[in-house]
């Protein structure tokens, strides 16, 4: 069969491990014998890598150039793309992986999640299994034989329709006083929680209320639109209320929108609250709550965006080096040496740069810069945190003051804001 086969044909299910950052599903994989890390993203129908992995060290094979239409073009671009590889994922196995390959953009997910991503698996991933994913054992299982009526009978289930190897549902949403139902495509590759496309349907469009804002990067570059509030979105029994919902600006996507009747996508903010089984020969889509379901789907409240600069070596003394002397004659003499003696160790630290900034966010109106290097945050030197950590920051109270170290060129500034509720 083609796509992904277990490499122990005698056993009936294969569990893949992932981690979750920043909502997105992390997957340790092996292309052509080198261990890579890929986000799943069913969104995307072909599995991609990035333009700063070095695929020289790949071994990729049967390269040519393609043309392909994205999220963020206005028109095509050309790619290359590598036919028979090796992919391992777990205990599955693709013989015949074809990648494609972005050499001329400028994306890099590294740096916007601070750890390093090597490229996408593509929703084929999915396709020849019935497949659970559980956001909150953080598994993947796949199994040979779908799950019986009874077993699933604590889920809700959502019909899945398939459309060029994509998966797309329908839920209702109220917005501008009216409930209808959307189609959109289920995306975890998108950190968000539900994107609309305004003018393909009669009633969505942006609630008066709303912010200008940066929504993300796909493969066109960076995408901008309106963020705002989803008063409700209801899958099945389930209803999540006041979600944040963006409205991507109509030249970032106008080669997908209304594309087979698709009004926007589903994001892993929304996602990510539900453990599923995707039932592809049957296309149903079977999911319930999780321990994320109740987790409030907050904003960035500064209006910055913070990157992963890159990280620098630094050395200090290492206090746990510890010598034993057993001769007692000369240990007054070795220990009056040793003092004089500093001994090091050496280490990376990570570096964070604003890379982009909302006009006209607390921090732009506080002076703050695309290109600043953050030092500190309330007295928390930034070396210390992970990229998620700090991004929380400034997630978590309205009017909460930001006290900030910044690095701008060699001068050291310290700017103060507070964080402000908009939507």
């Amino acid at each position: 069969q083609e796509g992904f086969t277990f490499l122990k044909p005698q056993k009936n299910k294969v569990k893949v491990h992932f981690e979750l950052i920043n909502n997105l599903i992390i997957l340790p994989v092996t292309l052509n014998g080198v261990n890579l890390k890929f986000i799943l993203d069913t969104g995307a129908n072909e599995h991609l890598l990035f333009n700063d992995t070095d695929i020289k060290t790949l071994n990729l094979e049967n390269l040519e150039t393609v043309s392909l239409k994205g999220l963020g073009l206005l028109e095509p671009i050309e790619v290359i793309t590598s036919t028979n590889n090796a992919l391992t994922i777990g205990n599955l196995s693709d013989a015949n992986a074809t990648f494609k390959i972005f050499q001329n953009t400028d994306i890099n997910f590294s740096k916007r999640l601070g750890l390093t991503v090597h490229g996408i698996i593509s929703s084929k991933l999915l396709f020849n299994y019935f497949t659970e994913i559980n956001y909150e054992k953080g598994v993947i299982n796949f199994y040979k034989k779908a799950k019986s009526k009874k077993k699933l009978r604590t889920y809700d289930i959502l019909d899945l329709e398939i459309y060029h190897k994509r998966f797309f549902v329908s839920p209702t949403v109220y917005l501008n006083h009216n409930y209808f139902p959307v189609k959109v495509l289920l995306d975890t590759g998108a950190t968000d929680a539900i994107w609309l496309f305004e003018n393909t349907h009669k009633h969505i469009k942006a609630r008066q209320l709303f912010i200008e804002d940066y929504l993300g990067s796909a493969i066109g570059g960076d995408i901008h639109g309106k963020v705002s509030r989803l008063p409700q979105l209801t899958l099945g029994s389930y209803t999540i209320n006041n979600s944040l919902v963006s409205f991507p600006d109509n030249s970032a996507v106008k080669l997908i929108q209304g594309f087979n009747g698709r009004n926007g996508s589903l994001g892993a903010e929304i996602l990510m609250r539900f453990n599923y089984f995707f039932d592809v020969n049957r296309k149903k889509l079977f999911f319930k709550k999780n321990k994320f379901f109740s987790k409030p789907v907050d904003y960035n409240m500064s209006g910055i965006e913070i990157a992963h600069g890159s990280s620098k070596i630094i050395s200090e003394i290492d206090p746990k080096l510890q010598f034993e002397i057993t001769d007692e004659t000369k240990k007054t003499a070795v220990l009056s040496s040793l003092e004089k003696l500093h001994f090091y160790k050496f280490k990376l630290i990570p570096t964070y740069k604003i890379i982009q900034i909302r006009k006209p966010s607390p921090a732009f109106l506080a002076g703050l810069k695309a290109g600043d290097q953050i030092l500190s945050v309330n007295g928390k030197k930034t070396k210390n945190y992970s990229l998620q950590e700090i991004t929380h920051w400034f997630l978590e109270a309205d009017n909460k003051l930001i006290d900030m170290l910044i690095k701008r060129g060699e001068e050291l500034i310290k700017i103060s804001f507070k964080l402000k509720k908009v939507i």
